[in-house]
């Protein structure tokens, strides 16, 4: 894992995209919305090891969340108001964390975007993800400094499985995966 971090963007709007922010009583919940963003994404990472990430989870992982506050927000064409993708944010003393990112990953430059700007919204110092070395490229030509020391992902050795040589560069893994702090 590697952190990359953003400088926050001014509040200027997007021209082509919005956000719209999100919660338990949001009727998005109650459509396919959320899990069309899931099945794109998932078709994205066909090759990779990811976590399920379909409204149930994202549900259960940050709205109900007994101890912490996220920001939810999906990015949404200003146009044909298609669904782009959804981001999830969570907001520290001076910095912006990006807990989870879920869209196909062409999206990812769009949505680091909106969250550089949210951030600039919340007057925060930063933002940043974490996500494995192999992606790193795909946030780092969106203008993001890759920073601090490479934090290795463990896998088992002792249990019938996959060598952990299969499974190098194959997670998708994000704040969100490991916020147990």
């Amino acid at each position: 894992m590697v952190e990359i971090e953003w400088q926050p963007k001014p509040e200027t709007p997007h021209v082509f995209t919005r956000i719209n922010e999100i919660d338990l009583q949001h009727a998005i919940w109650q459509t396919s919305t959320v899990d069309n963003l899931w099945q794109k994404m998932a078709a994205d990472f066909k090759n990779a090891i990811i976590g399920v990430r379909d409204s149930a989870y994202l549900r259960y992982r940050y709205l109900d969340h007994p101890h912490h506050h996220y920001q939810l927000l999906l990015v949404i064409g200003r146009i044909d108001r298609q669904i782009r993708g959804l981001i999830v944010l969570r907001h520290d003393l001076n910095e912006t964390e990006i807990m989870d990112l879920i869209g196909p990953l062409q999206v990812m430059p769009l949505l680091i975007s909106h969250a550089r700007r949210v951030t600039g919204m919340h007057q925060k110092r930063r933002v940043f993800i974490r996500i494995p070395q192999n992606f790193a490229p795909c946030f780092t030509q969106t203008g993001g400094r890759r920073i601090g020391q490479e934090i290795p992902i463990p896998a088992p050795t002792w249990s019938q499985g996959l060598h952990s040589e299969k499974l190098q560069d194959l997670w998708w893994l994000t704040g969100g995966d490991m916020d147990f702090r």
